[in-house]
């Protein structure tokens, strides 16, 4: 019994020495090849960085540059100095996680970047992406459509039914008095507005043609609902669900509207429509008998007998004939309350249309159906933020589904020692790194009820904290109670459909809106929206720099057109310009929609 107690101690024993002896080693690089600064800075990363990202020991100054960590010459723009605590630099400066780096050495790293030679053989991985050249394609003449065809089909795409033989624009081009693009073109412009935003014309076609193209815009924006447990349906007779597709709908037909406004205008819009009757009932109450709709039926507060009516406007309903916008403090809601089952008083009047700025992104309904927050959540930096918002602009906006970073990207905001799990690998991050940036730029966001009553006619809303600089943190930070009322400044962390890594700090969604219309992605995703629309052809948007390889010849061509459409689009700001050449181009006109592509 003793020899086998011995023997056992003396394999435990044996087995932690060999632990220590044979443990896997840190991958480290030779610094005999590398430059004198380097062997400073590789010191300093050692001891302030390698606890959570090991990786970095086995850094040469080549990798640094091939990972495009570090550009040579220029430590502003290298992403390894822009995350350092104290850099002022603007980069997001939260690195290390829970201390600073001392001045001197900041001094040596800003020193070894700035004096790092650009290396001429080294070649940087992802490329920017290049547009494809454009090839010859050929159509089949006997496919190509006749003018009347022509206008028969953009007639049923915009109207949804086929033209009367007496069509006026028919006639005319049966005459050969108008080209079959220019009477698509005359059809569309039925559905302009006014100064006063409103059908310069209410007819049957223009209240058709109206429909379909802001229903179109409404598929654009899929989260419509509250999906929360406490939902109330009567939110929605009171805010407008198609917020989002308006701003669209209007920079398409209000005279002088820019594209860009979709992300950059700072109120919000409401329909006007024509009814024979008024809204008496409520929208979406799923009851046999559907409670009457009353504006003085609506009350704020606590339950027990405590609330107040108050009477917001109701929305209008029936074809939409136009869109007017929504005056500020219209709707005020007196008091409201964070919970339904908890609740605390809140005395404070609530704007329920105000927005935070950055067109469609800061609505009151587009934080209120994408937040996925419940009522009385209050963000805290790490589990709670709206990321599902973040997701829904790169979706909504920019046609892309996440991850929208390379695994690289995602390196500099990993945290072994975080006790926010998902930040500990590079996969989690790969998505987290963009939408948890974004959703710091709404992080004063709280999702509140009207009153905490199910027979008192309660409905959501969305209040915003205001910034109290006691308690400004970092962007990335461990669960804070305080950070909701924070700055609201966030990062747009994004590689655009040509590769390149977009790394911009940003102090609001004003900023955020800017920063979008300024780019070609925004535009090439309405491009491309449009395109699909009108041709059945549906082209992905991504970060190309990687899948170009993969593509066809067709794909490529019909990419090259998204892109050229997109950039077009940029310059003239004009959705009826964009509509305009994707219906006068050989692929509408064709009667199967597919051109023969050739090199």
């Amino acid at each position: 019994m003793r020899t086998k107690l011995v023997l056992a101690i003396l394999f435990i024993f044996v087995s932690c020495i060999g632990f220590f002896i044979f443990k896997p080693a840190t991958p480290v690089v030779d610094l005999s090849f590398e430059s004198e600064k380097y062997t400073v800075a590789y010191s300093i990363i050692k001891n302030r960085c390698s606890g959570c990202h090991g990786e970095y020991l086995g850094y040469s100054e080549k990798k640094w540059i091939e990972n495009k960590l570090v550009i040579p010459s220029a430590p502003k723009k290298s992403e390894l100095f822009r995350y350092l605590r104290g850099a002022n630099v603007g980069g997001a400066e939260n690195m290390p996680p829970k201390s600073s780096l001392l001045p001197e050495e900041l001094k040596h790293l800003r020193n070894w970047i700035t004096h790092l030679p650009k290396l001429e053989n080294y070649q940087l991985t992802n490329s920017r992406f290049k547009i494809p050249k454009k090839i010859t394609g050929h159509a089949n003449s006997q496919l190509v459509l006749t003018a009347e065809e022509h206008y028969y089909r953009c007639y049923s795409h915009l109207v949804r039914e086929r033209p009367d033989s007496d069509d006026p624009l028919l006639l005319k081009i049966q005459k050969k008095q108008l080209d079959s693009t220019s009477a698509c073109m005359e059809l569309l412009k039925l559905a302009e507005f006014s100064n006063s935003g409103r059908l310069k014309k209410e007819t049957t076609n223009s209240i058709k043609i109206l429909r379909t193209l802001n229903n179109f815009h409404n598929t654009w924006f899929p989260a419509f609902l509250v999906l929360r447990p406490f939902e109330m349906f009567l939110t929605y007779d009171i805010s407008e669900l198609e917020t989002s597709a308006y701003f669209v709908t209007r920079a398409l037909f209000q005279p002088g509207a820019h594209y860009s406004q979709v992300v950059t205008a700072e109120s919000a819009y409401e329909g006007i429509r024509k009814a024979s009757v008024a809204p008496d009932y409520a929208l979406g109450m799923r009851l046999e008998k559907k409670p009457e709709l009353k504006s003085g039926n609506f009350f704020h507060g606590l339950a027990f007998g405590q609330q107040q009516k108050w009477q917001p406007k109701i929305l209008e309903r029936g074809p939409l004939i136009g869109l007017r916008q929504i005056p500020v403090g219209r709707d005020m809601l007196p008091r409201y309350v964070d919970d339904s089952i908890l609740p605390e008083l809140f005395n404070r009047p609530l704007d329920i249309h105000a927005s935070l700025g950055g067109g469609v992104m800061g609505t009151n309904p587009y934080l209120l159906f994408n937040s996925g927050r419940n009522a009385g959540e209050k963000m805290d930096g790490a589990r709670l933020l709206p990321r599902r918002w973040g997701k829904a602009i790169l979706r909504d906006l920019l046609c892309r589904e996440l991850p929208v970073v390379q695994p690289k990207d995602a390196h500099l905001f990993v945290q072994k020692s975080s006790s926010v799990s998902f930040r500990s690998g590079t996969s989690c991050m790969q998505c987290h790194a963009s939408m948890d940036h974004l959703g710091a730029l709404a992080r004063n966001m709280e999702l509140v009820y009207s009153n905490n009553e199910a027979g008192k006619w309660p409905t959501n809303h969305v209040k915003f904290h205001p910034n109290r600089s006691e308690f400004n943190t970092s962007i990335w930070t461990e669960s804070n109670p305080n950070y909701h009322q924070g700055k609201t400044e966030g990062i747009f962390y994004f590689r655009n459909l040509y590769g390149e890594l977009i790394n911009e700090k940003l102090n609001n969604l004003k900023e955020l809106g800017e920063l979008l219309a300024g780019s070609d992605d925004l535009y090439v995703c309405a491009a491309k929206r449009y395109f699909q629309f009108f041709t059945g052809i549906n082209i992905k948007i991504e970060d190309f720099s990687i899948s170009e390889g993969n593509a066809s010849i067709e794909e490529q061509q019909y990419l090259r057109m998204i892109i050229g459409l997109g950039k077009s689009l940029k310059e003239h700001q004009s959705l009826a310009k964009l509509i305009e050449s994707i219906i006068d181009s050989p692929t509408y006109k064709q009667r199967d929609y597919k051109i023969t592509w050739k090199k």
